[in-house]
């Protein structure tokens, strides 16, 4: 996954999102489940986390390297995850508007912030992940371009549920 794909993951999320009602963005299946605004608001939340986390590791001279993992399993959703609580959706934001700012917004810090760092830095530099263990740096960025992947196939199963109920 490159850079590019990141892009076009993002621009097919907000693709999605785009036009639908303020009943179909908040909508639930269940109270366990996550509305689509939900989902964008963890989408922001997590890109946030993972670019907090970057930013120390840059700055952490004893920041450990770490093997590549298979964070291209991200996507497959057969697994459940349960979301660690700061990156849970807090419900705050209320309007599509403002979150497609704040995504815009955290991609561009993102970006900045990578930009000019050598490549064989974000390679030697780590920190952890819930699941895979310790990441190198490189592998966090493309991680959110898989995990943003995962919750567009969850947006699409709550799109297609609306639909077949006749949900707008």
């Amino acid at each position: 996954m490159s850079v590019v794909v990141l892009t076009d993951i993002r621009n097919e999320v907000l693709a999605k999102v785009k036009g639908l009602s303020p009943s179909m963005l908040r909508y639930k299946k269940s109270e366990k489940e996550w509305s689509i605004i939900e989902i964008l608001e963890h989408l922001f939340l997590m890109e946030q986390s993972v670019l907090k986390g970057i930013t120390h590791a840059l700055k952490d001279d004893n920041s450990p390297s770490s093997k590549e993992v298979p964070i291209h399993l991200t996507p497959l959703r057969e697994r459940k995850v349960k979301a660690p609580s700061f990156v849970e959706p807090k419900g705050q934001i209320e309007s599509l508007d403002e979150l497609v700012q704040l995504l815009n917004g955290s991609r561009e810090k993102l970006f900045s912030l990578v930009d000019d760092v050598p490549l064989e830095t974000l390679q030697q530099k780590s920190f952890p992940h819930m699941v895979f263990g310790r990441v190198p740096l490189h592998q966090w960025i493309l991680f959110i371009g898989y995990h943003e992947k995962r919750h567009l196939e969850q947006m699409d199963e709550l799109l297609q549920y609306m639909r077949e109920k006749n949900i707008s």
